[in-house]
């Protein structure tokens, strides 16, 4: 349970700054902030089913024993939580540049023949 309000307070944390960064850098903050949500509940909820389909299995084939599967289950949840923070963190480094900045093309050089 714990690990699950940390998680969410970094990840409201993220959100915010997507928000902010987004519309100082002339992103639409909305459809970005929301894209970062979407993009961390949907990496969350697909990798934790398929954490628990592989536990069910390992669990029905008695390959693994119940008392190991419940010590393990925090560290997956702590991966499972990074790794989903991680798509956030990467959406913020994409809002966090510039959409206003002009690319350096270069003019191609004059020509003499007359035209």
């Amino acid at each position: 349970m714990f690990l699950i309000i940390i998680g969410l307070t970094i990840f409201f944390i993220i959100a915010f700054f997507v928000y902010e960064t987004a519309k100082k850098n002339g992103h639409n903050a909305a459809i970005w902030t929301v894209f970062t949500v979407c993009s961390f509940i949907g990496a969350y909820l697909a990798l934790l089913t398929a954490f628990r389909i592989i536990i069910n299995i390992g669990i029905g084939q008695s390959i693994w024993a119940m008392n190991s599967v419940l010590y393990v289950g925090e560290i997956v949840h702590l991966v499972i939580l990074g790794l989903s923070m991680s798509g956030a963190v990467l959406i913020l480094f994409r809002v966090s540049q510039s959409k206003n900045k002009v690319p350096n093309i270069e003019e191609p050089p004059p020509t003499f023949d007359g035209k």
